[in-house]
Order: structure tokens, then sequence, then C-alpha cells
């Protein structure tokens, strides 16, 4: 039997089997005010990514599409730093289930602290299904728990309800950085190329005139 430090809760769900720590955290779903003044605006809208549906279905040789891969980096005048991802996931059939009804968001807990602004289900028929509070938890990568291993690193998981053929999985998710890993310093790393077909990429660093022509990009 696993000592009582180790055991967990075996969640069962539409998406794949998912271990949940007894220890498990709640995200906070209340960002700071510079989210919806400045950063909100700067974000695709849902509904012009779920506009290339029609596009991603065409390709039949992948079980599903990414219509928008979307990261925003923001600083404020104080020079604090905020990360925005915006995911949405289709499902071209149902054995998508597993890879777009679970999604994770990893952060520097001793640097970072995490928001959870949206996470939704957008179904075929055009209603949207929430992604319930128990669908949305934070605790240590599962690789780290499994290998025993201590570091200041954790997850937010997201489990979708009804994520099936004709589905979108959408999640927005900001990461406040009080520390970064250098000061007065800017570094991020941005695949555009992935493994399902992707129908909007997309890169954005919003910063101060004063900070913007420090920004080199390779």
């Amino acid at each position: 039997m696993l000592p009582f430090y180790r055991r967990a809760l075996l969640l069962l769900v539409s998406a794949p089997l998912v271990l949940v720590s007894l220890h498990a955290a709640t995200p906070s779903r209340t960002p700071p005010s510079v989210y919806e003044t400045r950063i909100a605006p700067l974000l695709t809208s849902a509904r012009e990514a779920l506009a290339n549906r029609a596009d991603a279905t065409s390709n039949t040789e992948h079980n599903a599409s990414i219509l928008l891969r979307e990261e925003v980096h923001y600083q404020d005048i104080d020079g604090i730093w905020y990360r925005v991802h915006h995911d949405i996931s289709f499902a071209h059939n149902d054995s998508a289930q597993s890879a777009i009804g679970y999604r994770t968001y990893s952060y520097d807990k001793d640097r970072e602290s995490i928001f959870l602004i949206s996470a939704r289900t957008h179904r075929e028929d055009g209603s949207i299904q929430e992604v319930a509070d128990s669908g949305a938890f934070i605790q240590a990568p599962q690789y780290l728990v499994a290998s025993d291993l201590y570091t200041s690193q954790e997850a937010l998981n997201l489990i979708f309800p009804s994520a099936q053929e004709g589905a979108a999985t959408e999640s927005i998710v900001l990461i406040r950085v009080a520390q970064p890993v250098w000061d007065d310093q800017f570094a991020d790393r941005f695949t555009f190329d992935t493994f399902w077909p992707s129908q909007l990429a997309r890169l954005v660093v919003d910063a101060p005139p004063r900070h913007r022509q420090a920004i080199q990009y390779p």
C-alpha cells in the first residue's frame, strides 16, 4: 500500500485518466484589473478562431486541429510582465477526446502567479459548457511527483467536458511575472510549428515605448 502522502484520487472523465493529488489547489479566477483594461483587447476573439472550423474539418489526416495558439506578453508602466496563453483546439472525431479534453499550463510558483480567465467547451450545436470548478486544479507536474523531485514548478490542469467530435475546447490563462529570471530582461520561446495542423498561431509583445527598442528578434 502506498504511504499516505503518496495516495491520490483517480478522476475518470471523458478525457484521459488524470491523477489528482489530495492537496490540489484551486486557481484564482479573479485577475488583476490590468487584464481587462490593457490585455484582453489584444487577444483574438473566440468567434474569429472558431470561424476556421470548416477549414480544419477538411483535414482528414489528423484527429484534431489547433484553431488558435496565441501568446500575449504585456509589460505595465511599473515593469511587471504579464503572459497570456489563449488556446483553442478542435476535435475532428471522438478519438481526439483524450487530446483536446485535457490541458496543462506550467509556471514557477516562486516567481509567478497564475489566474484562470476562462475554460470552456464550444459544442458543435453552438452551445457552451464551462469547465467545472472540480475540473480546474493546481498541483505539481505529474512527472515531478513520480520522480519524487521538488521544484518550484506547478501546473494548472484543465479537464474539459463534452470534448467530442465537432467540439472545440478553449482556455485563457494569465500568468503574472513578479520576478523575471533576469532583471530588466525579456526572453521567450514560441514555436509556430506543431504536430497538429494549425489555423492561427500568434505571438504579441506589448511593452512601454522606452522598452520596445530593447526587444530584439532573432
